[in-house]
């Protein structure tokens, strides 16, 4: 199982940019790369110093959500199910069109052909049942969240406002979903997890 990491202790530096620069650059030319880097940089720093006068660990790394994301959804049995009978479906379908090769039919092509087409709907269709990870507002979602998770949100909406929204990440009902904080420039913020099948009023990680 991938370990889930929290960024580290140290707090990154601002990019060596003029501010009034490239303020001025947006609001006069409509130039916003460099006033949006330095934006996101300061809600980047933000967030760790709310982390840390909340006494809550601070965000976890996007590099290890990713990880262990990617290690949820190969492992998960019906997902495995699916592409062993989906890669099963492409081999009778192959196996098939040899055999109508070898047959020397007239309409061997076209025979070969549909049976190509045929195959990729059914194995894409078999493929299209996967389980995914989705993406649900905090408001909209119905699954039970802990009271350490909505106190996080609620102090974080406290602190920020309108600038940010919060969100919960789930694979499909299995564990383990995530409280995520969306920043102002779409920066996702992976703030707390927990499992929900054990549904324990404590911290996974």
């Amino acid at each position: 199982m991938v370990t889930l990491e929290r960024m580290k202790s140290t707090v990154p530096s601002a990019p060596d940019l003029d501010r009034d620069i490239h303020k001025a650059a947006m609001q006069e030319l409509g130039y916003c790369p460099g006033h949006q880097q330095l934006g996101r940089s300061d809600e980047l720093r933000d967030v760790i110093k709310t982390c840390d006068e909340l006494g809550i660990g601070r965000p976890f790394t996007n590099e290890s959500v990713e990880a262990y994301k990617k290690d949820i959804y190969r492992k998960d049995r019906t997902n495995i199910i699916l592409r062993i009978a989906a890669v099963l479906v492409a081999v009778l379908f192959v196996v098939s069109a040899f055999v109508i090769k070898a047959s020397e039919r007239d309409d061997a092509f076209f025979a070969i052909v549909l049976f190509g087409f045929m195959g990729a709907i059914v194995a894409g269709g078999i493929l299209s049942n996967m389980k995914t990870w989705n993406q649900i507002i905090l408001q909209c979602y119905q699954g039970p969240v802990p009271e350490f998770a909505i106190q996080t949100a609620l102090d974080f909406k406290k602190r920020f406002g309108q600038r940010m929204t919060f969100e919960v990440e789930v694979f499909e009902r299995t564990p383990d979903p995530f409280l995520v904080a969306v920043g102002l420039y779409g920066d996702r913020y992976y703030l707390e997890v927990w499992n929900e099948p054990k549904y324990k009023q404590e911290r996974m990680a």
